[in-house]
């Protein structure tokens, strides 16, 4: 598990990244999965443990034949990372997610996780996350399969979340979080019926929010930008642009300053500028 902090006041956000190994007893297949909470209520959340485990069949904790992946709680479509062709994460002894790489200097924090061996039938799953401190984070994606796979980037969020073409609203008493789907240009987010066979969570905890792209090498960003409740987020703009050698480029701007954030499979550069086109500060990681 990674984290990444706005701070330690009360109106301060905290994110985390699940990683590590699939299969254990109270475990979930979640490799890769990203949450973000104000004080104690999560906006970008998990199902938790369900109540299957109270359902009597004793299938809630079989997770040797796979029973326990039939509930929605334990199951990745119940969380917020990556499902491909529809199918849960493997469960195999060698399941898992690696973190290759943590940096954290002043506002900004960097995350690269492995999720080659969570799934079936890939060649490559990366999971990047670049974090400005008080102002955004940038999920980047790389799904690249020997087939055409189906994949769809989950959010559960809380069941009073809004959502409208590739952006999706949410508020709590402390905390609000906006999350904007920006590569594919064309995402737009809609709601997700549960496909397991135990649906065992109440509707009031969360609701699955997602959308799906077909490919055999599939790329996606996803900006998450959260602020204090009352308070405005200091992000005015957001676009992304490809690079002379094939690069994403996002290109993040407020009132007074520019991040050019270029991005690609060996790690991500960042540049702030000033409203007279100074260079302020930068940040350098590689992906592994």
């Amino acid at each position: 598990m990674v984290t990444s902090r706005s701070g330690w006041e009360d109106d301060d956000y905290v994110f985390s990244l699940k990683s590590g190994i699939n299969n254990r007893n109270h475990g979930h297949l979640d490799a890769g999965a990203i949450a973000l909470a104000y004080g104690n209520k999560w906006l970008l959340t998990t199902p938790g443990y369900g109540h299957g485990k109270r359902d009597g069949t004793g299938g809630y904790w079989d997770r040797t034949t796979g029973r326990r992946w039939t509930y929605f709680s334990p199951s990745t479509e119940g969380e917020s990372t990556l499902l491909i062709n529809g199918e849960n994460q493997r469960f195999d002894n060698d399941a898992r997610g690696t973190i290759e790489n943590f940096v954290s200097e002043n506002d900004w924090c960097w995350i690269s996780v492995n999720l080659d061996e969570a799934y079936n039938d890939v060649t490559r799953v990366h999971r990047d996350v670049l974090h400005r401190r008080n102002a955004y984070l940038l999920v980047f994606d790389e799904v690249v399969t020997p087939e055409p796979a189906t994949v769809e980037w989950l959010a559960q969020v809380l069941p009073e979340a809004t959502f409208e073409g590739d952006r999706i609203e949410v508020a709590s008493d402390i905390g609000e979080l906006a999350i904007q789907a920006l590569i594919p240009a064309d995402a737009a987010f809609s709601v997700r019926e549960h496909t397991v066979e135990h649906y065992d969570i109440y509707t009031t905890r969360l609701k699955t929010m997602a959308f799906k792209t077909e490919g055999t090498r599939q790329n996606f960003v996803v900006a998450l930008f959260p602020n204090a409740t009352g308070e405005q987020n200091p992000v005015q703009s957001i676009r992304t642009e490809t690079g002379d050698n094939g690069e994403t480029v996002v290109i993040v701007s407020g009132a007074d300053w520019t991040d050019t954030v270029t991005y690609d499979s060996a790690g991500v550069q960042a540049v702030r500028t000033s409203a007279d086109g100074k260079k302020t500060d930068s940040f350098k990681a590689a992906s592994k």
